[in-house]
């Protein structure tokens, strides 16, 4: 996943990647900003295979999050910003992520996750990080690695993780684009939750 977005970077330097509110952010920024990222999950330790919690709203910095694991080969564990800190307590247990990516619009979480998480190392928060420019590494990435832990909303008891791998989300692209005719020229927009 993070090859495919770096090959459009390569195709595509100066093009906008992302846009967020009034913020353009061309793809060679967008790849700097993910491998600076990655090299500082890294420097916590962070390795294929491990698990990383993401909660964040749409926002670059989710983007740059969820690209850095797919870079480092660890496995995101998206979180819906909406569940209640009992529910994110859960599924971070569950999960047994290692590492928390967050911002302050959850800090009110933050004490509660510390004390009854059990995995949980390190809250990484993104209103609070400078992070030095710094090159990370390239793990051997198979397509059919789990990147992805998705949680269901449990409605019929707890949420249970759904593990996709890298050819999971490939072949959902793949299957849009053979529907809708995309090219370099074209935007999406993204309203629900990433």
């Amino acid at each position: 996943l993070y090859t495919a977005l770096k090959q459009a970077a390569d195709r595509f330097p100066k093009k906008t990647a992302l846009f967020f509110e009034t913020l353009k952010v061309s793809f060679k920024d967008v790849i700097h900003n993910i491998n600076n990222f990655a090299a500082f999950l890294e420097s916590k330790g962070i390795k294929k295979g491990d698990n990383v919690a993401v909660l964040l709203r749409n926002s670059p910095e989710f983007i740059y999050s969820i690209f850095a694991c797919f870079k480092t080969g660890a496995v995101m564990v998206p979180l819906n910003f909406l569940l209640t800190t009992d529910e994110l307590i859960y599924i971070l247990n569950d999960s047994r992520s290692l590492l928390l990516i967050s911002n302050n619009d959850f800090k009110e979480h933050f004490d509660r996750i510390r004390d009854e998480v059990n995995n949980i190392k390190t809250i990484i928060n993104w209103s609070e990080l400078d992070i030095p420019d710094q090159s990370s590494s390239d793990a051997e990435i198979s397509e059919n690695d789990i990147t992805a832990i998705l949680y269901t909303s449990g409605t019929t008891g707890h949420p249970k993780g759904a593990l996709l791998t890298h050819k999971n989300f490939l072949s959902d692209v793949e299957s849009c684009r053979g529907v809708v005719a995309v090219n370099h020229k074209d935007r999406s927009v993204c309203f629900l939750p990433l």
